[in-house]
């Protein structure tokens, strides 16, 4: 059954909006100032879709997944608690986001990140993950669009602050995304689903700046279900490497981004 309108619960309270709506959901992985010394990255990242297409290729795929192998559909699932997943488990993770065909996104940057503007590194990857949204909004054609970012203590306000002051369209349309802050234990699934993708790209670029990858395996098993995907215009990752007033921050590494 195709619903009309959807409902996206966030800290204060519920909103409805209607099925043509871009749903949006953002989490962040790492420290902005590089504080890990074990996990020396910072990142910016999640998954987007239609409304219209949220419980077919998100909600319910994910939730069957989490029923099948993490003990219940209502299980709070969180990509930093599985320490010892089983083969099991990380197949039906794989099975999931290799065969739903929603988007998703990420921009991240490693301690060896040189920024000579005055604009902080969260600026900078707002940015970029907002070029990651209006992209997706071209093959999508919303006619509204809802953000939603997992709230942190830490970021709340300049994270809020940075996606609010976007928009996306063209000359004639112009849609100014409403954007809110929702924990976790809202228990949605596609604020989990952008959990797993973030931390996906977080690992691999910590495991690269670590010297953790090998030359015959370059590439992390959930970063290559998440990203590598057979349609390529789900997959929309990059990691800054510079920032230069006046110019573009420099994409990179070509290596760690999803197929062609």
């Amino acid at each position: 059954m195709t619903l009309d309108t959807f409902t996206v619960v966030h800290d204060a309270g519920t909103a409805q909006y209607p099925a043509s709506t871009l749903l949006v959901g953002i989490d962040e992985t790492g420290h902005e100032l590089f504080a890990d010394k074990q996990h020396p990255v910072f990142g910016l990242g999640g998954c987007a879709l239609l409304m219209r297409h949220y419980d077919e290729h998100l909600d319910q795929p994910w939730r069957q997944m989490k029923h099948q192998h993490f003990g219940g559909a209502q299980v709070l699932l969180h990509a930093s608690d599985l320490r010892r997943p089983t083969d099991e488990q990380l197949q039906g993770l794989g099975r999931f986001f290799i065969g739903q065909p929603f988007f998703r996104f990420a921009t991240m940057a490693a301690s060896s990140y040189i920024n000579s503007t005055q604009a902080p590194l969260v600026q900078l990857l707002g940015a970029s993950v907002w070029q990651h949204i209006a992209e997706i909004a071209k093959w999508t054609q919303p006619t509204k669009c809802v953000v939603v970012i997992e709230d942190s203590e830490r970021l709340r306000k300049e994270l809020y602050g940075y996606i609010a002051g976007y928009e996306i369209g063209n000359d004639d349309i112009r849609i100014k995304p409403r954007v809110f802050l929702a924990k976790k234990s809202a228990k949605q699934s596609f604020m989990e689903v952008a959990d797993f993708v973030i931390q996906s790209a977080g690992a691999q670029v910590r495991n690269r700046v670590l010297g953790k990858l090998s030359l015959v395996n370059p590439v992390r098993r959930d970063f290559a279900a998440v990203f590598h995907t057979k349609d390529r215009s789900l997959a929309h990752y990059n990691e800054l490497l510079e920032a230069r007033a006046g110019a573009q921050p420099k994409d990179g590494p070509a290596s760690g981004g999803p197929a062609s």
